[in-house]
Protein backbone atom coordinates (compact mmCIF):
# COMPACT_ATOMS: atom_id res chain seq x y z
CA UNK A 1 0.00 0.00 0.00
CA UNK A 2 1.15 3.50 -1.08
CA UNK A 3 1.78 6.29 1.64
CA UNK A 4 0.67 9.77 1.37
CA UNK A 5 4.89 10.70 0.91
CA UNK A 6 5.05 7.95 -1.88
CA UNK A 7 2.55 9.86 -4.06
CA UNK A 8 2.49 13.56 -1.88
CA UNK A 9 3.31 15.55 -4.64
CA UNK A 10 0.30 14.17 -6.67
CA UNK A 11 -2.20 14.90 -3.41
CA UNK A 12 -0.45 18.20 -2.89
CA UNK A 13 -1.59 19.25 -6.59
CA UNK A 14 -4.55 17.63 -5.90
CA UNK A 15 -5.04 19.66 -2.87
CA UNK A 16 -4.61 22.18 -5.01
CA UNK A 17 -7.20 21.97 -7.94
CA UNK A 18 -9.84 20.75 -5.80
CA UNK A 19 -9.99 22.99 -3.17
CA UNK A 20 -12.80 25.06 -5.18
CA UNK A 21 -14.26 21.84 -6.73
CA UNK A 22 -17.77 21.72 -5.44
CA UNK A 23 -17.78 18.11 -5.88
CA UNK A 24 -15.48 17.52 -2.85
CA UNK A 25 -16.81 19.79 -0.34
CA UNK A 26 -18.34 16.92 1.68
CA UNK A 27 -16.10 14.56 1.73
CA UNK A 28 -13.42 13.37 4.29
CA UNK A 29 -9.74 13.82 3.41
CA UNK A 30 -8.44 10.58 1.94
CA UNK A 31 -11.87 10.49 0.17
CA UNK A 32 -10.50 13.62 -1.58
CA UNK A 33 -6.93 11.73 -1.97
CA UNK A 34 -9.25 8.91 -3.41
CA UNK A 35 -11.55 11.37 -6.13
CA UNK A 36 -7.85 12.71 -7.17
CA UNK A 37 -6.02 9.41 -8.00
CA UNK A 38 -9.49 7.70 -10.08
CA UNK A 39 -9.55 10.98 -11.93
CA UNK A 40 -5.72 10.52 -13.07
CA UNK A 41 -6.56 6.47 -13.82
CA UNK A 42 -9.81 7.08 -14.98
CA UNK A 43 -8.04 9.54 -17.51
CA UNK A 44 -5.58 7.60 -18.54
CA UNK A 45 -7.15 4.21 -18.54
CA UNK A 46 -10.45 5.34 -19.64
CA UNK A 47 -11.98 3.21 -16.36
CA UNK A 48 -10.83 2.40 -12.71
CA UNK A 49 -11.28 0.05 -10.08
CA UNK A 50 -12.11 1.48 -6.70
CA UNK A 51 -11.90 -1.04 -4.15
CA UNK A 52 -12.09 -0.26 -0.13
CA UNK A 53 -13.23 -1.34 2.56
CA UNK A 54 -17.34 -1.56 3.06
CA UNK A 55 -18.48 2.14 4.56
CA UNK A 56 -15.15 4.13 3.60
CA UNK A 57 -16.70 5.98 0.85
CA UNK A 58 -16.82 4.44 -2.18
CA UNK A 59 -20.23 6.18 -3.40
CA UNK A 60 -19.01 9.67 -2.59
CA UNK A 61 -15.76 9.10 -4.67
CA UNK A 62 -18.11 7.21 -7.22
CA UNK A 63 -20.19 10.33 -7.46
CA UNK A 64 -17.33 12.94 -7.70
CA UNK A 65 -16.48 10.88 -10.66
CA UNK A 66 -20.24 11.14 -12.15
CA UNK A 67 -20.67 15.12 -11.41
CA UNK A 68 -17.29 15.50 -13.24
CA UNK A 69 -19.14 14.42 -16.32
CA UNK A 70 -22.39 16.24 -15.75
CA UNK A 71 -19.95 19.22 -15.34
CA UNK A 72 -18.60 18.10 -18.65
CA UNK A 73 -22.05 17.97 -20.15
CA UNK A 74 -21.94 14.03 -20.76
CA UNK A 75 -24.22 11.52 -19.86
CA UNK A 76 -23.62 8.90 -17.16
CA UNK A 77 -25.54 5.55 -16.61
CA UNK A 78 -25.12 3.55 -12.92
CA UNK A 79 -25.61 -0.13 -12.76
CA UNK A 80 -26.26 -1.21 -9.15
CA UNK A 81 -28.40 -4.23 -7.55
CA UNK A 82 -31.84 -3.04 -7.40
CA UNK A 83 -31.70 -2.22 -3.46
CA UNK A 84 -28.80 0.29 -3.89
CA UNK A 85 -29.96 1.56 -6.84
CA UNK A 86 -33.37 2.25 -5.01
CA UNK A 87 -31.76 3.33 -1.79
CA UNK A 88 -28.86 4.93 -3.01
CA UNK A 89 -28.34 6.30 -6.71
CA UNK A 90 -31.78 7.07 -7.62
CA UNK A 91 -31.76 9.58 -4.66
CA UNK A 92 -28.34 10.95 -4.89
CA UNK A 93 -29.41 12.14 -8.95
CA UNK A 94 -32.56 13.76 -7.08
CA UNK A 95 -30.83 15.37 -4.27
CA UNK A 96 -28.09 16.55 -6.80
CA UNK A 97 -30.58 17.26 -9.21
CA UNK A 98 -28.62 14.84 -12.14
CA UNK A 99 -32.05 14.25 -13.65
CA UNK A 100 -31.47 13.84 -17.87
CA UNK A 101 -28.11 13.39 -17.32
CA UNK A 102 -27.61 10.65 -15.20
CA UNK A 103 -29.72 7.39 -15.48
CA UNK A 104 -29.66 4.49 -12.89
CA UNK A 105 -30.44 0.59 -13.75
CA UNK A 106 -29.84 -2.52 -12.04
CA UNK A 107 -28.15 -5.22 -13.51
CA UNK A 108 -31.68 -7.29 -14.14
CA UNK A 109 -32.39 -4.46 -15.48
CA UNK A 110 -29.89 -5.19 -18.36
CA UNK A 111 -31.45 -8.18 -19.41
CA UNK A 112 -34.89 -6.54 -21.02
CA UNK A 113 -35.65 -6.78 -24.21
CA UNK A 114 -37.71 -4.59 -26.60
CA UNK A 115 -41.02 -5.46 -27.75
CA UNK A 116 -39.58 -6.75 -31.07
CA UNK A 117 -37.17 -8.85 -28.71
CA UNK A 118 -33.93 -6.41 -29.02
CA UNK A 119 -31.95 -5.46 -26.30
CA UNK A 120 -32.96 -2.39 -24.77
CA UNK A 121 -30.96 -3.04 -21.63
CA UNK A 122 -33.76 -1.27 -19.11
CA UNK A 123 -32.54 2.00 -20.39
CA UNK A 124 -35.32 4.92 -20.58
CA UNK A 125 -37.20 5.07 -23.71
CA UNK A 126 -35.07 6.86 -26.52
CA UNK A 127 -31.96 6.27 -25.17
CA UNK A 128 -29.09 3.83 -26.43
CA UNK A 129 -25.65 2.84 -25.16
CA UNK A 130 -24.01 5.49 -27.56
CA UNK A 131 -25.32 8.13 -25.21
CA UNK A 132 -23.10 7.70 -22.57
CA UNK A 133 -19.65 8.86 -21.40
CA UNK A 134 -19.17 7.35 -18.11
CA UNK A 135 -20.60 4.41 -17.06
CA UNK A 136 -20.04 3.25 -13.26
CA UNK A 137 -20.81 -0.42 -11.50
CA UNK A 138 -21.79 0.13 -8.21
CA UNK A 139 -20.88 -3.70 -6.43
CA UNK A 140 -19.19 -4.15 -9.77
CA UNK A 141 -18.19 -7.66 -8.39
CA UNK A 142 -22.02 -8.85 -9.51
CA UNK A 143 -20.82 -9.34 -13.06
CA UNK A 144 -16.61 -10.65 -11.99
CA UNK A 145 -17.78 -13.63 -14.36
CA UNK A 146 -17.28 -12.16 -18.10
CA UNK A 147 -19.25 -15.29 -19.59
CA UNK A 148 -22.78 -15.01 -17.87
CA UNK A 149 -25.27 -13.42 -20.07
CA UNK A 150 -25.72 -10.40 -17.76
CA UNK A 151 -22.26 -9.52 -18.63
CA UNK A 152 -22.37 -10.38 -22.14
CA UNK A 153 -25.28 -7.05 -21.84
CA UNK A 154 -23.00 -5.37 -20.17
CA UNK A 155 -20.06 -5.12 -22.23
CA UNK A 156 -22.25 -4.71 -25.46
CA UNK A 157 -23.55 -1.26 -23.39
CA UNK A 158 -19.65 -0.83 -23.34
CA UNK A 159 -19.09 -0.66 -26.52
CA UNK A 160 -18.55 2.08 -28.85
CA UNK A 161 -16.13 4.63 -29.96
CA UNK A 162 -14.77 6.47 -28.55
CA UNK A 163 -14.91 3.84 -25.81
CA UNK A 164 -16.63 4.57 -22.66
CA UNK A 165 -15.24 5.83 -19.64
CA UNK A 166 -16.01 2.82 -16.56
CA UNK A 167 -16.01 3.52 -13.09
CA UNK A 168 -16.32 0.10 -10.62
CA UNK A 169 -16.88 0.17 -6.91
CA UNK A 170 -16.59 -3.31 -5.23
CA UNK A 171 -15.59 -3.94 -1.93
CA UNK A 172 -14.37 -7.03 -3.24
CA UNK A 173 -12.52 -7.40 -6.06
CA UNK A 174 -11.68 -11.14 -5.93
CA UNK A 175 -14.15 -13.31 -4.43
CA UNK A 176 -13.10 -16.74 -5.81
CA UNK A 177 -9.87 -16.41 -7.59
CA UNK A 178 -7.38 -13.45 -9.07
CA UNK A 179 -9.50 -14.55 -12.84
CA UNK A 180 -12.18 -12.10 -10.82
CA UNK A 181 -10.15 -9.47 -10.68
CA UNK A 182 -8.90 -9.80 -14.17
CA UNK A 183 -12.34 -10.44 -15.40
CA UNK A 184 -13.41 -6.50 -13.71
CA UNK A 185 -10.37 -4.85 -15.07
CA UNK A 186 -11.89 -6.40 -18.78
CA UNK A 187 -14.33 -4.05 -18.51
CA UNK A 188 -11.87 -1.22 -19.61
CA UNK A 189 -8.53 -2.87 -20.21
CA UNK A 190 -8.76 -3.60 -23.58
CA UNK A 191 -5.09 -5.20 -23.99
CA UNK A 192 -2.99 -6.67 -21.35
CA UNK A 193 -0.24 -5.06 -22.59
CA UNK A 194 -1.86 -1.72 -21.16
CA UNK A 195 -0.45 -2.96 -17.82
CA UNK A 196 3.26 -2.63 -19.01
Amino acid sequence: MLSRSAYGSQVEADDEATAADPSMRDLLPFQKDGVGRARRILEKYKGVLIADEVGLGKTYVGGALVKDTVRARQRVLIVAPKIIRDSVWKPYVDVNNLAGWVDVISYDDLMRDDADGNPSFGLPSGRNPDDYTLVLLDEAHTVRNTDTERAKRLIAVLKGNPRKQVALLTATPVNNALGDLHSLLSYFIIHDDEFA
